[in-house]
C-alpha cells in the first residue's frame, strides 16, 4: 500500500509554530480517525452519558432522604426581632409504580443502543472521508511527478532546440513553444503542489 510523508502544523506552548514529518499508511487510517476525529470522540461521549443513565430501575427502588434545616430572623408589628428554628426531614420508598420504572429503564437501554449505532455511523462516514481525501492526495502527488517529469523532458527538448537554432536549422518560434510550454506545466506543477497542501491539512 501506498505510503505519505505529510507535514503537520504543530502548536506548541510557545507561539511559534513547529513541522513534522509524518509517514502515514492507508491502513493507519482506521486507527487514527478513531483517535483524533472530533465527531468520533464526540459520539463516544454520547455513548457514555447514555451507558451513565442506565441501572434505572435498581436505582429507582433505593430508599430517598431529604432533610433540610435553618433559621430565620423576622419582626412582627412593634416587636422586637425574633429567631427561629426550622427542619424538615423526608424519606421516600419506592413501592410501586406501575411499571413506569422499568419502562424507564427499557428506554434508557435504548439510547444506549441508539448512541452506540450513530457512534458507528458516525464512524464510517468519517472514515470514508478520509480515506477519499486520502486517495486524492495520493492522486494529486502521482500528477505532480508527471507534470515534473514533463519539465524534465521539455529542458531537455528546448536545449536540443536551442542547438538547432544556432545550427541555423530551426528559428526562434520553436524555442518559443518550449518557453511557453515549461511556463504552463510550471504553473500546473504550483497548482498541483497548492492542492495537495490543501488536502493535507484537510487529512
Amino acid at each position: 500500500m501506498r505510503r505519505l510523508l505529510i507535514l503537520f502544523m504543530l502548536s506548541g506552548a510557545c507561539p511559534g509554530l513547529a513541522q513534522e514529518a509524518v509517514e502515514l499508511k492507508f491502513e493507519d487510517l482506521p486507527r487514527l480517525v478513531e483517535e483524533k476525529n472530533q465527531a468520533i470522540s464526540g459520539a463516544d461521549r454520547l455513548i457514555e452519558a447514555a451507558l451513565a443513565r442506565t441501572g434505572y430501575l435498581g436505582r429507582s427502588y433505593l430508599p430517598a432522604v431529604d432533610v433540610e434545616a435553618g433559621g430565620e430572623r423576622f419582626q412582627t408589628s412593634h416587636y422586637g426581632y425574633q429567631t427561629q428554628p426550622y427542619g424538615h426531614l423526608e424519606a421516600r420508598l419506592n413501592l410501586y409504580r406501575g411499571g413506569r420504572d422499568r419502562l424507564n429503564a427499557g428506554v434508557m437501554e435504548r439510547q444506549v443502543e441508539l448512541a452506540s449505532s450513530d457512534a458507528r455511523k458516525v464512524l464510517a462516514v468519517e472514515l470514508a472521508a478520509a480515506r477519499k481525501i486520502y486517495w486524492q492526495l495520493v492522486s494529486e502527488r502521482e500528477s505532480a511527478k508527471v507534470v515534473a517529469e514533463a519539465i524534465s523532458q521539455n529542458e531537455k527538448l528546448l536545449e536540443v532546440a536551442s542547438r538547432r537554432i544556432n545550427r541555423g536549422l530551426a528559428t526562434e518560434t520553436d524555442r518559443l513553444e518550449f518557453e511557453i510550454h515549461r511556463s504552463q506545466l510550471k504553473e500546473e506543477l504550483e497548482s498541483l503542489n497548492h492542492a495537495t497542501i490543501l488536502l493535507q491539512i484537510r487529512l
